[in-house]
Parts: structure tokens; sequence; C-alpha cells
């Protein structure tokens, strides 16, 4: 078993929320860093900054005790570094979180519609306009 661990940032348009995202693969290899990756390309395509840092874990399952705790371990160590940059890294973003997730055009929309739309209300909406404007083509 290998597992990988990831840290993310999630932000939302009101508030941040931290997240840890583990990954676990069965079967081994590098699927696991894919499945990571794959995380990554999402929390850009959302907007979100994240933390790059992450750790594997190989046999995974021989690296605890009995009781649920890591065993002493360079694997331990990595881990701890990982959350521990994470730790980090909310406290240098969480500051500026307001500044990271205002953008013109939620703004504009708040202005314009009183509120954020949905994505289902924006194609509803755009739907409503190109039958107006093949009516009046009409």
């Amino acid at each position: 078993m290998n597992t990988a661990m990831h840290c993310f940032l999630f932000y939302t348009h009101t508030k941040m929320i931290s997240f840890y995202s583990c990954v676990a693969q069965v079967n081994g290899g590098s699927q696991s860093f894919n499945a990571v990756n794959t995380l990554r390309l999402l929390a850009r395509w959302m907007r979100m900054p994240c933390c790059t840092n992450q750790s594997s874990i190989a046999k995974a399952w021989q690296e605890f005790d009995n009781n649920g705790r890591m065993k002493e371990s360079n694997f331990r160590e990595r881990v701890i570094d990982v959350a521990e940059e994470f730790a980090k890294f909310t406290a240098v973003m969480a500051p500026v979180k307001e500044d990271l997730t205002d953008r013109y055009s939620e703004r504009k929309e708040k202005i314009e519609k009183g509120r954020l739309l949905s994505q289902a209300e924006k194609e509803s909406e755009k739907a409503k306009t190109t039958m107006i404007e093949e009516a009046r083509k009409s």
C-alpha cells in the first residue's frame, strides 16, 4: 500500500476552509501521486492556492502501532514536516484570504443581481436571452 498525503487550502466566497486530503492506493506505485496531482490541478482550476508538499508511506500498514499512531521513523518525520508546512501555509494565507477571494466579476454580479447566482441559474438566464434574441430575429 502506498499512501500519499497532500495539503490544500480551500477558499470559498466567504471564508477559508483548511482541508487535508489523503489519497491511498492499495496497488502501490505511482497511482497515488497521480491522484494527488489531479487534486492539485482541480485546486488550481478552482483558483485555490495549495500547499504542494506531500509524503508517501511505503507499506503503510507496517508503520502504525496497535494504538493507531505512527511508529518513530523517517516516514513519520516526513508526515510531520508536511503537517507543519500546511500549518505555516495556513498561517501565512489566512490574513490575506479576503484579498485572495475578492473578485471583480463576483462584486459586479452581487451589485447587479443582489447575490451570486448558481451555475444553473446562469445557464437558465443565458438560455432565456438566447430565446429572446432568436425571437427578435424571426
